[in-house]
Formats: structure tokens, C-alpha cells, sequence
């Protein structure tokens, strides 16, 4: 029998500690979540860490900081 996909949902939602937009959060689930396919550097999760966010950030919001560390125009602060 196949897996029942996951949904919506199923998943957690719940806001991006950066822009405030709600996303689904699979990453306690068997399917994998969306943020796990955002390639982001290393230097870039080191800043995103830096600024002391409690929970996850959207595709979005990390695509953003990985432009910013790309062009080296990193955000200190953050909403």
C-alpha cells in the first residue's frame, strides 16, 4: 500500500522569524521539508544564527540571506 502524502495540513505551520509569513515545516516528518532543499553556505547559517532567531525561517527569507552573504550586504537586525 502506498504512503498518503503529506499535506498542508499535516504539516506544522507556523510563521518565518524573519518576515512574519506562515510556511509548512515538515522537518519532524517523514517527507523531507522544503527548507532542506535551499542551498545556503556555510557562512551563511553562521550569520543566521547570529541573529539569535528561536525557529525556522522561510525558503524565502534563506534565499535572501544567502544573496545578502553572497554580495556582502549582511542584515544585523532583523523584524
Amino acid at each position: 500500500m502506498p504512503a498518503t502524502p503529506l499535506t498542508f495540513i499535516q504539516s506544522r505551520v507556523k510563521p518565518c522569524q524573519h518576515c512574519g509569513e506562515h510556511f509548512a515545516c515538515r522537518a519532524m516528518h517523514d517527507t523531507p521539508c522544503d527548507c532542506f532543499t535551499v542551498q545556503i553556505s556555510d557562512e551563511t547559517r553562521e550569520h543566521i544564527a547570529s541573529l539569535g532567531y528561536a525557529d525556522c525561517l522561510c525558503n524565502a527569507c534563506l534565499n535572501h540571506f544567502e544573496e545578502q552573504v553572497r554580495q556582502g550586504a549582511l542584515v544585523e537586525v532583523h523584524n
